[in-house]
Order: C-alpha cells, then structure tokens, then sequence
C-alpha cells in the first residue's frame, strides 16, 4: 500500500505546495503503516488502487475526502478511513498567502505473497 499525490487537472498550480509534515516519504509511510486491509477484502482476493481526492485548506486541514476512484466498497471505505488519521499539513500558498488546494492520492492493496521463496531456485 502506497500514496502519491497529485494536484488536480482542473486547477492552477500554486506557488508553494502544500506539505505533509514529514514529506512525502513520510506521507507514503503513515499511509501504509495505518490502512488497515480488511480481512474480508483479502479473503475474496480484492485488490487495486484506490484513488482519493481531497482539498488542503488554507489552515492545512484535510477535508472533503472522496473516492475519485475505487475498486470496492471495503478497500474504498479503508482508503478514506487512513485519510482521517493523517496530521495536519503545511498549507499551499499563492502569492506568499496560504490557500486551498485539491490533492489526490493513490492507496494501493495487494495481497502479500505467501510463499516467495517459491519463485527461487538454487
């Protein structure tokens, strides 16, 4: 499970981005060690990325998550809940003043594989 994030298309870029606190590695990692991967979702082998739109005010809060695009009710709903758990950002700016910005990002699922040792050979 990863994030990525991108500005919308339908938008100008700002002048400064907004930024998680601990980067966008630190971003990456908080996504990934608090999703939590329903246990249903694997049993019926549910996997994918799930893309999440979401606006940073100018106060660095997130707000309004949304699915842009998802892959099932389950990993849709864990993808938005990791959202929640996300710290506050550095908010965008736009001419030296802070400003709201509409942001992606790509939570991926998939499945561990059981046995990797199985795909080497002496």
């Amino acid at each position: 499970m990863r994030g990525l994030f991108d500005v919308s298309e339908s938008q100008e870029k700002p002048d400064k981005m907004p930024m998680y606190p601990k980067g966008n590695n630190g971003l990456i990692t908080d996504i990934q060690n608090q999703v939590e991967y329903p246990q249903k979702a694997k049993e019926d082998d549910q996997e994918g990325i799930v893309i999440v739109s979401f606006t940073i005010t100018d106060k660095g809060e997130l707000k309004k998550p949304e699915i842009d695009r998802g892959v099932s009710e389950l990993l849709n709903e864990a993808a938005l809940d990791v959202m929640k758990t996300l710290k506050p950002w550095y908010p965008a700016e736009v001419n030296g003043e802070p400003a709201e910005v509409n942001l992606k990002v790509l939570v991926t699922f998939r499945k561990p594989v059981e046995n990797p040792d199985q795909y080497f050979t002496e």
